[in-house]
């Protein structure tokens, strides 16, 4: 008697283990992964969606790149400075004008990029020439906006006096991704310094940057476009890379590096037909 109550504790303590093994094998590996996902594979499928999201960047042998150039980003109606006017570009337009390129899927690029001929299909370069503090105020937020970035160049004797942008400024700036670039001292016409000037302003103005910013300096744009070839052979000895000029056009893969053509944004500046 006793041996069959034994025999009867042990089967009802073995059924349920029984019954579990079964269980386990009934349900598959792939199963359990559906049932709950890893965070790995989480990870995994997070990071391929990241991926297809990244620009197309390849090696170009034939392009054009357009170089926009603008002064001031301010609302100026003064009928009397029409020097003023031609060289400004409201907010409201530049916005405007942002937004236009962002929907026709433009991407802007920097100097290195240029130089590297890796660039998007369709690249655009923004510059702001001699550093106002519109840059900061108005031009910097609205780039951002539209997930663009820009070239600044500075007049380094300028910085953080009356209407120019300051050293904190530039720093918040270029820590946010723009390229902070050399426009001399003291805004010089350079076709007619001497050699030694046109090194002391070329070397000490892409020191004074380097220095304040903690960067390395090679983008120059010439004050009011003027340069010879003397200029741009002291440009290219002291370490700058390349060089724009006030000349109108588009860069394509025979620009000269130093000397590059742009085109010049006001008001009334239609880009739709400029950039065809």
């Amino acid at each position: 008697m006793r041996k069959k109550l034994t025999l009867i504790v042990l089967v009802i303590v073995a059924l349920p283990l029984i019954i579990l093994g079964f269980e386990r094998k009934a349900v598959s590996p792939n199963a359990l992964v559906k049932i709950v996902p890893s965070k790995e594979t989480t990870l995994s499928d997070q990071k391929i969606q990241d991926d297809t999201n990244l620009t197309s960047v390849s090696k170009k042998t034939e392009y054009s790149v357009p170089i926009l150039m603008y002064h001031y980003v301010r609302d100026l109606n003064d009928p009397n400075d029409k020097v003023g006017m031609n060289l400004s570009v409201s907010p409201a337009i530049f916005d405007s004008q942002m937004k236009y390129l962002s929907e026709q899927d433009y991407k802007s690029i920097t100097f290195a990029q240029l130089n590297s001929k890796e660039l998007p299909d369709k690249p655009i370069m923004i510059t702001f020439d001699d550093g106002y503090a519109d840059a900061y105020s108005q031009a910097f937020p609205i780039l951002k906006k539209y997930n663009f970035t820009g070239v600044f160049y500075i007049i380094t004797s300028k910085v953080g006096q009356g209407e120019y942008v300051s050293w904190d400024q530039l720093k918040v700036m270029q820590k946010a991704g723009m390229t902070i670039g050399s426009h001399t001292v003291t805004h010089p016409s350079l076709d007619k310094a001497t050699k030694s000037q046109i090194d002391k302003e070329l070397t000490d103005s892409k020191t004074k940057l380097e220095t304040e910013l903690g960067i390395k300096v090679t983008d120059l744009c010439y004050p009011a476009g003027k340069y010879n070839t003397q200029v741009i052979e002291e440009v290219n000895k002291i370490g700058y890379t390349d060089a724009t000029t006030t000349h109108s056009g588009i860069s394509n893969q025979d620009s000269s590096l130093f000397e590059l053509p742009r085109i010049r944004v006001e008001s009334n500046t239609n880009l739709a037909k400029v950039l065809k």
